[in-house]
């Protein structure tokens, strides 16, 4: 698995590009490697070619009791914006379960909404078009991406 985290400070958000296939271990070794500024406002987005195919559903239980105590440890009473994006195999499956699966669950101080583009779940949380852009060209691996039109940016997104 490929699991990348890009950091974009000035413009105050997290983008996790999950590609290939991941396991339950690797989700947790990348939990652990997360800090407070990574859950505040954050972009998870499965590539193309992410794959959760090896993860036991009879691990979410377990899965979720992890996440929820590493957010509450680096969030520290504080509530993070989470959004999911998914161009992978999971297709909805993904930002649809994890979106209902950690959302609805109190012990998890995070808002997690599912987005059907990269533009939209940047407009969810307010990233300006410049962090956008550079948000949407790490997600592609820095490949060049036409322009975005301002409306984009302007608050109006499909939410899945």
């Amino acid at each position: 698995m490929s699991l990348r985290v890009e950091r974009f400070p000035e413009y105050g958000v997290t983008l996790c590009v999950y590609s290939g296939v991941f396991t339950v271990e690797d989700l947790r070794e990348h939990w652990s490697a997360l800090t407070p500024e990574d859950v505040i406002r954050r972009i998870s987005y499965a590539d193309a070619t992410a794959d959760a195919s090896r993860i036991d559903m009879g691990a979410f239980p377990e899965l979720k009791r992890h996440f929820a105590a590493r957010l509450k440890a680096l969030l520290a009473g504080k509530r993070g914006l989470s959004a999911f994006v998914s161009d992978g195999k999971t297709g909805r499956l993904g930002p649809d379960f994890w979106t209902s699966y950690l959302g609805q669950d109190s012990s998890v101080p995070v808002q997690v909404a599912p987005f059907e583009s990269l533009e939209a779940a940047c407009a969810w949380l307010g990233v300006p078009e410049a962090g956008c852009r550079a948000v949407i060209a790490a997600a592609m691996g820095g490949a060049p991406r036409p322009a975005t039109t301002g409306s984009a940016f302007a608050g109006e997104h499909r939410v899945r």
